[in-house]
């Protein structure tokens, strides 16, 4: 029935010219639906472009744990190891001072503590709320892979 209704959404935005604000958890149906994608962390943009870039080669820590819980749809392929979110969601109400998202990254730096990150391009392939991608130019998935710290308690 999901697909069904992901099929009608995709031949009705083709068919009629439409446009969609699409909300999901579910990457891969983002994929089906999507020209351009804005993933939010505690209600705010922390990665946005389209679709390809933003899903395969993911800048923000948050866009990279999401695309890593997706499984792989064939049993005979190891699961990738990748950098899921742990740790509990912060209290939106009191959300955590900086970067909302620095006590559950494995990349957080003291910058991420104290400053909120501006959602910017300058240096990125695509506009990202990240302190540490965009000082180093949007590489993070290798950051990430290489990462094995623990997120905050």
């Amino acid at each position: 029935m999901r697909a069904k209704v992901m099929n009608l959404l995709v031949r009705l935005r083709d068919e009629l010219d439409l446009s969609y604000v699409f909300i999901s958890h579910d990457v891969a149906m983002v994929r089906q639906i999507s020209d351009d994608v804005g993933v939010m962390y505690l209600g705010k943009v922390v990665e946005i472009g389209p679709w390809k870039p933003a899903l395969d080669e993911p800048l923000h820590p948050y866009t990279h744990g999401l695309r890593g819980a997706v499984p792989v749809p064939d049993p005979s392929v190891a699961q990738p190891i990748s950098a899921t979110v742990v740790g509990e969601v912060p209290n939106p109400a009191d959300p955590p001072s900086g970067c909302t998202f620095h006590p559950r990254c494995p990349l957080r730096e003291d910058v991420c503590v104290a400053q909120v990150p501006p959602l910017t391009d300058a240096g990125t392939p695509h506009p990202v709320a990240c302190h540490v991608a965009q000082r180093e130019g949007g590489r993070m998935p290798l950051l990430l892979a290489e990462s094995r710290a623990e997120p905050a308690r």
